[in-house]
């Protein structure tokens, strides 16, 4: 085949500095090999510096080795081997070596970048956030958060304060549970509208450290919650076991679903005098052995319990003794036995009751004490519908 005037510029550019230019086959020989194209050892000593690097061969490149007679010549270039598009397959020097090198190098390059290219259009998987991570809503420290909503009253700002620091400890922020039993040895920061979802989980306080009552009836002061919800969190899919110590508390419009306080110890949830208080929904849950309330509630709320089973408890809900803000109580298919003082006990002339399908039974001899289902609170406040 007669050579086009590239292509003889070409050989030129590329046998032109050799010490002695290895002679141009006929167009009807094939290659000879490899070693006899490089010409006498002063030569391939002169031609060494030209070769190509190992680690140049290594990306995506095959190392050269010696041609065998091929019985008919190659029609096209091989993948990978640098020959010239010819029906001549040419010999290789060092310099073809290395310039075939670099061009492997470039192909890999630009198929690595189209690699990357193309798995940037792809959606990340993400990763599920577990009890202690730094997940969503996590990212300020529970504590600073919580001071957001400290009181403008002096006195129970003070309070709150003492609570943050002296009887709360070190929280973990978290979202989401692991569905297996588990202990604890600090409270469970939810923070303000998030959902924890413990997907079954059952959670055992480490007495010691979370500063919980063993004595019977748990009633010590300052034990640590298992949980505090910033204001419009919910919980849910959880098992509280023994010891209860402080079980749940809200700051406010809170929802509380599918919880079951196995001993609710001091208080199966409450909210506090220094928290914001509002709409406090607890349904779908079960709650036992509370000595002395089950709910306390000691700021205006508007509560609602619907389907819920309850045993062996003082009273299932209880207003702050002795105070007069507004709270409202709403029973749905409540369900309670052994029943020690009332189902709801409040002397506060603004505390009102709505029940439908409300069932009860009080503990010990004697009748069900129906003057006692709603002790203290007067009857013109309380509504069935």
């Amino acid at each position: 085949m007669t050579k086009t005037a590239s292509q003889l510029a070409l050989m030129t550019l590329l046998f032109g500095g050799c010490a002695a230019e290895p002679s141009k086959p006929p167009s009807d020989q094939t290659a000879a090999p490899q070693t006899a194209a490089m010409g006498p050892s002063s030569q391939a000593t002169q031609m060494q510096p030209e070769m190509s690097a190992p680690s140049m061969m290594s990306v995506g490149t095959a190392r050269p080795t010696q041609p065998t007679q091929p019985t008919q010549p190659a029609t096209g270039p091989a993948a990978g081997s640098g020959a010239a598009p010819s029906t001549q397959v040419m010999p290789m020097n060092g310099a073809m070596m290395a310039a075939a090198g670099s061009g492997a190098m470039m192909a890999a390059a630009g198929s690595g970048a189209q690699a990357a290219g193309s798995g940037a259009d792809m959606k990340p998987t993400e990763d599920k956030p577990k009890t202690g991570d730094r997940v969503a809503g996590c990212d300020e420290d529970p504590l600073t958060v919580l001071r957001g909503f400290a009181p403008m009253d002096e006195d129970l700002n003070k309070d709150y304060e003492k609570y943050l620091t002296g009887e709360l400890g070190t929280l973990t922020c978290a979202t989401e549970g692991t569905g297996t039993p588990r202990m604890i040895m600090q409270t469970i920061f939810v923070p303000p509208g998030a959902t924890y979802d413990g997907k079954g989980e059952t959670l055992t306080a480490e007495a010691a450290a979370m500063h919980c009552d063993t004595s019977d009836g748990e009633q010590a002061e300052h034990q640590q919650p298992y949980f505090v919800l910033g204001k419009g969190a919910q919980l849910k899919n959880v098992t509280i076991a023994y010891p209860g110590c402080e079980g749940v508390h809200m700051l406010g419009d809170n929802v509380l679903d599918n919880i079951k306080w196995q001993d609710a110890g001091e208080d199966a949830a409450s909210v506090r005098s220094y928290f914001p208080g509002g709409k406090i929904t607890i349904k779908n849950s079960e709650g036992h052995k509370a000595a002395d309330k089950m709910f306390q509630f000691n700021a205006p709320c508007d509560v609602h319990i619907e389907n819920f089973q309850g045993s062996d408890m003082g009273k299932l809900v209880r207003q702050n003794g002795g105070k007069e803000f507004e709270l409202h109580v709403d029973l749905n298919k409540v369900n309670v036995s052994e029943v020690i003082s009332a189902v709801v006990q409040s002397d506060s002339p603004k505390c009102y009751v709505r029940y439908h399908d409300l069932t009860y039974k009080f503990k010990g001899s004697g009748d069900n004490k129906a003057d006692r289902v709603f002790k203290d609170v007067p009857p013109a406040n309380v509504t069935e519908y």
